[in-house]
């Protein structure tokens, strides 16, 4: 429209998994996959920050924590959880 302005943003993630084989065994259905990862989204309306840990195992059960900064020092703290079966 005539009006209407164009907005601009950037998005990203990087992040990097690790595998882990807990209880110190050496079963392939033991093994998960920790990810740490750092996103961000710079926008010109709305900047936001956050950081956070991801745990997936091959029985189906996914764990995440993640922390979040927005541009309106709006700080979150986000648990999530979810079961395959």
């Amino acid at each position: 429209g005539a009006g209407a302005g164009m907005q601009h943003s950037l998005s990203g993630e990087i992040a990097y998994g690790v595998a882990l084989r807990y209880f110190g065994r050496s079963d392939a259905s033991r093994a998960a996959l920790l990810t740490p990862y750092g996103r961000f989204n710079l926008g010109t309306a709305d900047s936001r920050w956050a950081a956070g840990l991801r745990l997936a195992n091959s029985r189906g059960l996914q764990l995440g924590l993640e922390a979040g900064l927005d541009l309106h020092t709006s700080y979150d703290l986000l648990l999530t959880g979810r079961l395959h079966f």
